[in-house]
């Protein structure tokens, strides 16, 4: 959350990556931020460091065992705009 174009709030579980002039410089963790656009720093955009889980099930048949489960965990990371 931007508050007035120099000072940029980050939230918690969540980091910011600043840019300076269109090229990456560095990640900014949670807290108040000062960054001077007349110097060419802004914030490009959030990440959110929360674990995602997203369960999948997958059931197959055998000629040996009638019905075998298998269960997939996967994380991901959340990009906010």
């Amino acid at each position: 959350m931007a508050c007035c174009g120099c000072l940029a709030c980050v939230e918690q579980s969540t980091v910011g990556m600043v840019e300076k002039w269109g090229r990456f410089s560095y990640v900014a963790q949670a807290g108040l931020h000062c960054l001077n656009p007349f110097v060419g720093k802004w914030m490009a955009g959030r990440l959110s460091l929360r674990v995602q889980s997203l369960d999948v099930r997958c059931d197959t048949k055998t000629k040996v065992q009638p019905k075998i489960v298998a269960g997939f965990l996967r994380k991901m990371g959340t990009l906010l705009r």
